[in-house]
């Protein structure tokens, strides 16, 4: 490599890198902004959180959109453009094809820029990282440090609520939907389990306790079952490492158990909010399985190939929100085309497993890779329960975390 060539992709790694930080900072403070300025000024925090809520999605998928086309470019010229790059582009353009056959424009808009600026984040998380062992390990603990700082503010306001006005709801309030919030809970827990290699145990093991209590109060059955299943394929694949991934379960569960237990003795109004221990649990799932029926009849019906096209799910399923499966969703809205890269996209880490073990022992550097891949499994199966991907928040995260698992270990001895 040049000196001209390494010098262009040091700047370009410290701009992306600096970039994702900012991002990741604005991710978690924004929406406890009125919280943290109210005791200084109501209106001013009234105000700011008002601005700040309005601008936040449309100022970053507008500029993380404007990333995605200038490193595409740049990328290809430099012949730097990854296989994760290129299906991801692909899946983007076929979700921006639509765009000749969909009913309403106006909702197929917001949806393509918002898959468009997730391919920027993973662009630039992958060029952050890129060749650098060290940016991975940073970026990998700021991400799980990150999360367990939105469900300390999460407890915090909401514990506020309760003892200040009496009400109490499933956790989630101010930053996203209970379910939402969950899917983001989960995913830094194995995450973290690995920063106690990294950071203060003490530290770190306060933070898995917070974010643990928080995943239960927010009463997703979903995010629940991702963690069990996501856990178990982990403790299956990754043999070298059942003990700590069976030891880091086994204690935390323990200590929600006794939560639970202690939960439904002292509280039990609050027990039956978060368990979910009313005819709701029925009704939720019987809509979602409508949801899912109504789906099939249309895919059925002429629209297996392309779909109803990109973001047009709401004109069809008068169902509020999402049809509570990332997969089912993108089959509907995108046809076979573009859940088929979708799933090319979302399995190709996997297809480096086989390396990764095999070097487990002559690379210990790539031990994170494991707990990162723990996360990734842990991810995909909430997809089965929930439409994660349509906000820049969870757009960002996911793009964030398929980035550090698509890290390329051949890339950073080729610049060593």
């Amino acid at each position: 490599m040049s000196p001209s060539t390494e010098r262009n992709n040091g700047w370009l790694q410290k701009f992306t890198y600096s970039l994702i930080l900012v991002t990741l900072a604005l991710t978690i403070l924004y929406p406890f902004l009125y919280y943290v300025m109210r005791p200084f000024s109501r209106s001013l925090a009234e105000a700011a959180y008002k601005s700040i809520s309005e601008s936040y999605e449309i100022v970053l998928i507008s500029l993380y959109s404007a990333i995605a086309i200038f490193l595409t470019i740049y990328k290809i010229i430099r012949k730097r453009f990854s296989r994760y790059d290129w299906i991801y582009i692909l899946l983007v353009v076929w979700m921006g094809f639509s765009v000749f056959y969909v009913k309403s424009h106006k909702l197929f808009i917001p949806k393509f820029f918002l898959m468009l600026s997730g391919f920027g984040v993973f662009v630039s998380v992958e060029e952050a990282v890129s060749g650098n062992i060290e940016n991975l390990k940073r970026l990998t603990l700021y991400l799980g440090i990150s999360i367990g700082f939105i469900a300390l503010l999460t407890l915090t306001v909401n514990l506020y609520r309760l003892i200040a006005k009496g009400e109490f709801s499933r956790l989630g309030f101010p930053y996203a939907h209970p379910n939402q919030i969950a899917c983001l809970f989960v995913i830094a827990l194995p995450i973290l389990f690995y920063s106690k290699f990294e950071l203060p145990r003490l530290f770190v093991n306060t933070i898995i306790f917070l974010v643990f209590i928080s995943v239960f109060l927010t009463g997703s059955r979903g995010s629940m079952m991702a963690l069990i299943e996501g856990s178990l394929l982990s403790y299956i694949v990754f043999r070298e490492y059942r003990k700590d991934i069976k030891a880091s379960i086994f204690i935390v569960a323990l200590i929600v158990a006794f939560l639970i237990v202690i939960g439904l003795i002292t509280h039990r109004e609050l027990a039956a909010v978060v368990l979910r221990l009313k005819s709701e649990s029925f009704i939720s799932f019987k809509y979602r399985y409508d949801a899912w029926l109504k789906g099939v009849e249309y895919l059925k019906m002429g629209t297996i190939f392309l779909g109803v096209g990109t973001g047009q799910f709401p004109i069809y399923i008068d169902y509020p929100g999402s049809m509570h499966n990332q997969f089912l969703q993108l089959l509907f809205e995108n046809g076979v085309t573009g859940f088929g890269l979708f799933l090319i996209l979302l399995f190709l880490p996997l297809t480096e497993i086989k390396d990764l073990k095999s070097q487990l022992n002559s690379l210990k550097e790539r031990k994170i890779q494991v707990y990162l891949m723990w996360s990734y499994f842990i991810l995909l199966f909430s997809f089965l329960t929930e439409t994660r991907l349509k906000s820049f928040k969870f757009c960002f995260f996911f793009a964030y975390l398929l980035a550090l698992v698509s890290f390329n270990y051949k890339s950073k001895h080729e610049h060593i």
